[in-house]
């Protein structure tokens, strides 16, 4: 079992290898995520980032509804380290995904995918230009 990095009411965050953590949804997660919620999950991201600029993250994103102001402050998160891999099962996820990344302030790419395997793959290139730019 990977080492859990941190757990909110919402996320469990696993270390999947060096620089690369994994985000999925608790058990018990309620059905809607509102704005508080939202800011519990940012403040955790945020202090991994701050430990360690090269993390990546992988969300494995379930069927929720999110509120339009947990939207807003997802979007106006800086800086998600080397990026952000979401892994969407419905259009409807991908569409809100879509209007969290459309406004983003964030300087890391963020990206959807279909499958966690295409999802992996990416974060994983970003996570490498992350290192290779923070080296030199």
């Amino acid at each position: 079992m990977s080492e859990i990095v941190f757990e909110t009411k919402l996320t469990i965050a696993r270390k999947l290898e060096d620089n690369l953590i994994e985000c999925v949804r608790v058990k018990d997660a309620p059905k809607l995520i509102d704005e508080k919620l939202a800011l519990k999950d940012i403040e955790a991201l945020k202090k991994e980032v701050e430990k360690n600029p090269c993390v990546g993250f992988l969300f494995i994103v379930p069927n929720e509804n999110v509120s339009l102001k947990a939207r807003k402050a997802y979007s106006l998160v800086e800086n998600y380290g080397a990026g952000m891999a979401l892994v969407v099962e419905s259009t409807s996820q991908r569409m809100i995904a879509n209007f969290v990344v459309k406004f983003s302030k964030s300087e890391s790419q963020t990206k959807f995918f279909n499958t966690k395997a295409k999802a992996l793959e990416w974060i994983r290139q970003q996570i490498d230009i992350k290192v290779n730019t923070q080296i030199k």
